[in-house]
């Protein structure tokens, strides 16, 4: 049996859980596209699939992975980002999570992630009808449209507000405040202060996300939009610690455009959901 490293030795080898509901709709999309590189698409959950280096089925199962041309395994958030690479309008969101210091954060949603999916994938299985007609095709290549691959509106919510929180606590343990600061008592005041406003700012995004993410969103949109409001909320209590006050100042402005950006392009696609209704 041939192992994906030698069936696709110049492209990149997804490889990913073709029994998880999930996971199949999400490679649907991704099937559906044109991809800038040779992608071969392989389904561990397969007794028969052949493994990378005769690797850990659990393993694979477990955590999403591709396989470079290289033979190189990589796996969760830059198993991701080197997918996103290789995508149209992907790409954008590969470049972001290549930034520096961004795919430790990505990997952190997707850690995230994984302690909600087992739920995720009972809902998933649930919503999906029992007479689904198959073809012959295999649940795992089935392609659906991007409509269509909706998470239960909870789930994008528990999500933003669990990265939130998690990224305040890092930020909170990150450092204490600067001795200069500290004993400038008029600063700290004005930098507290200006805390209290990107707090509001923070704040008003994330409500303002938990009722976008009741309607229908694409996962890059609601991945992009979780990654901002968590980057901003971890900026505000950077500047609140008094600490690392230049990194959170570009850190909270980088969510905040990101949000912006993410947003205004989001507008569009609901302004033309709501005329094809």
């Amino acid at each position: 049996m041939s192992t994906p490293q030698t069936e696709s030795c110049n492209g990149l080898t997804v490889l990913y859980d073709g029994a998880c509901p999930l996971c199949r709709r999400e490679i649907g999309v991704y099937q559906g596209l044109k991809p800038l590189q040779p992608l071969r698409w392989h389904d561990v959950s397969l007794p028969q699939s052949a493994l990378p280096n005769g690797g850990d089925r659990a393993a694979y199962l477990a955590r999403f992975h591709v396989q470079q041309g290289d033979g190189k395994v990589l796996s969760g958030a830059a198993a991701f980002i080197a997918l996103w690479l290789t995508l149209p309008g992907w790409r954008w969101l590969g470049r972001m999570g290549s930034l520096p210091g961004a795919t430790p954060l990505l990997e952190l949603v997707y850690h995230f992630f994984l302690l909600l999916r087992p739920a995720m994938q009972r809902v998933a299985r649930a919503l999906e009808p029992s007479d689904r007609p198959n073809d012959g095709v295999p649940p795992s290549l089935e392609v659906v449209s991007t409509s269509r691959l909706l998470s239960p509106p909870i789930a994008w919510r528990v999500l933003l507000l669990g990265c939130v929180l998690v990224a305040v606590f890092l930020a909170a343990a990150a450092g204490q405040p600067a001795p200069f600061i500290r004993a400038d008592a008029e600063l700290a005041h004005l930098l507290r202060g200006m805390a209290a406003i990107k707090a509001a700012l923070s704040l008003g995004a994330i409500s303002l996300l938990i009722w976008r993410f009741g309607r229908a969103i694409q996962p890059r949109t609601a991945i992009v939009y979780v990654l901002s409001a968590s980057l901003m909320a971890a900026a505000t209590m950077l500047v609140w610690q008094l600490t690392f006050i230049p990194l959170a100042a570009f850190c909270f402005h980088v969510g905040e455009l990101a949000f912006l950006f993410v947003g205004w392009r989001d507008s569009r696609a609901l302004s033309m959901l709501r005329r094809a209704k």
